[in-house]
């Protein structure tokens, strides 16, 4: 990427207006696009990818601006990504093979040509050249406000301003983020869980205006309703035309048992739930089946509290999740394993989860359903070592 960057510069300085400057002085055929992709099959590569190309056959020119690139080999890499910490950047690619990497990959590609005056044309390649310097690429990645799609909708509302508009399709009307993002994770139920485990309440708000373009696809199809004033023909279509490059094979979901977490997770928990009900019945005081459950469900509540308070995510924090995956659990797994039923304490957990299940539809949050089933369990076996420790006083 950088031989890439480097050899643009020096391949394409012109002179303008017989005054040095640092950009090309693009021909009346040049073309401005909104390159759009489709979904993969990676988790990475599920809500698609966006780029802009600007093609200029006199200038022989045609380069995509990526603002989805990042590099592993950032110090602290993996820490630096999990904190929300990792810068993001844009780098240059050669059109066609930016196109022919997706298509290897089959997913779909489209492109947009956009009703660009030739100034306008100028001033975006200008804002796109100027985000290449060192001192600009890099920028704060966020998942829904800051992405490789935003960062393309920000440019063009930044260079045409008010002469822009944006229109909502009415079918998109009273949609959150977390129903936005589950159109494209039905195909990956279990990272579907993961993520509505990760996603704090801050994910069911209403999507505004702007916001839906954080997808690559609702950014396609926000441009194509879009309007753009112009001073010689009044208000035009924003895009001039579109066409279909590549379309790929559709994506399938999965089947069985195990591929849903609700199906698997619900028969794990109705076979411990009958476990329970058996140790219950003979009066058992051994305790390393629920210290187990807690041991991981405390562990998951730790690592739901860092990416609330440990991390730069804004999508993390208020996470109602804890309040049935709550870190005490690693208490209670500690003194389950020793056989310290400690009835009030367990009884306490047992009344949390209850609470949580009366109140699932209703919190300011949605959970996963796969969470019920847990729910559940974790009340049994809560009261059971309450009813087990209270029966021994």
């Amino acid at each position: 990427m950088r031989i890439l960057f480097i050899l643009t510069l020096l391949v394409f300085p012109f002179m303008s207006n017989g005054q040095a400057s640092n950009y090309i002085q693009l021909s009346e055929k040049a073309q401005i696009s909104l390159v759009t992709c489709g979904s993969g099959e990676d988790l990475y590569a599920l809500f698609g990818h966006s780029a802009v190309r600007v093609y200029d056959p006199e200038r022989k020119f045609d380069i995509v601006y990526n603002y989805g690139v990042f590099d592993f080999d950032t110090p602290n890499f993996y820490l630096k990504f999990t904190a929300g910490k990792l810068p993001y950047k844009v780098a240059p690619n050669h059109y066609s093979r930016f196109v022919k990497a997706y298509i290897r990959r089959d997913r779909s590609v489209s492109e947009q040509e956009l009703n660009l005056s030739q100034e306008e044309k100028q001033a975006v390649f200008e804002y796109l050249e100027n985000n290449l310097k060192p001192e600009n690429r890099y920028y704060q990645y966020d998942f829904f406000f800051d992405n490789c799609a935003t960062k393309i909708r920000d440019i063009f509302q930044d260079v045409l301003g008010d002469k822009l508009k944006f229109y909502e399709d009415p079918a998109d009307e009273g949609k959150t983020f977390r129903n936005l993002i589950d159109e494209y994770l039905i195909y990956s139920p279990w990272a579907d869980f993961g993520i509505d485990l990760a996603l704090g309440s801050k994910t069911d708000d209403i999507v505004q205006l702007d916001d839906f373009m954080f997808l690559p696809e609702y950014m396609e199809k926000a441009f194509g309703m879009a309007t753009l004033s112009n001073d010689e023909n009044g208000t035009i279509p924003f895009v001039k035309s579109k066409k279909v490059l590549y379309e790929a094979s559709p994506l399938k979901k999965p089947t069985g048992i195990i591929a849903y977490p609700f199906r698997l997770i619900g028969l794990l928990c109705l076979v411990l739930v009958s476990i329970e009900a058996l140790l219950f019945k003979k009066g058992s005081q051994r305790y390393i089946l629920e210290g187990t459950l807690f041991l991981v469900i405390g562990i998951v509540g730790l690592i739901l509290t860092l990416l609330w308070f440990a991390t730069d995510h804004n999508i993390t924090v208020t996470n109602w999740n804890l309040l049935w995956a709550n870190p005490l659990y690693l208490l209670a797994a500690f003194w389950a394993f020793k056989g310290k039923s400690k009835p009030k304490f367990f009884a306490g957990l047992a009344v949390s989860e209850a609470l949580v299940l009366i109140s699932f539809i209703f919190l300011p949050q949605a959970l996963h359903i796969a969470c019920i089933p847990i729910i559940i369990l974790l009340a049994v076996c809560n009261l059971r070592i309450a009813y087990q420790g209270q029966r021994l006083r």
